[in-house]
């Protein structure tokens, strides 16, 4: 049940956060959720952004280092002239 709870708050932060997906907000709404729940302060913290970072943080670095794959990038560093 813990684990849905805090699931289920994640994604409503995300959505109604001022900034893009919840940067900044969710990290930081999250330990207080866990800990009104019941959890430790230092567990709560821990948990929060390891689950952050696994379902936002992990798939934009992945998406970064993708990026440089697609073929438009590839023509453009092969036809840039050589100094």
């Amino acid at each position: 049940m813990l684990v849905f709870t805090g699931f289920c708050m994640n994604a409503l932060f995300t959505v109604v956060s001022p900034t893009p997906n919840g940067m900044g907000v969710v990290e930081m709404a999250l330990p207080h959720v866990y800990q009104t729940i019941g959890m430790e302060h230092s567990t709560s913290i821990l948990i929060a952004l390891a689950f952050r970072a696994l379902l936002f943080w992990l798939p934009l670095v992945c998406g970064i280092f993708a990026l440089r794959g697609l073929p438009i990038f590839r023509e453009r560093e092969k036809t840039s002239p050589a100094p």
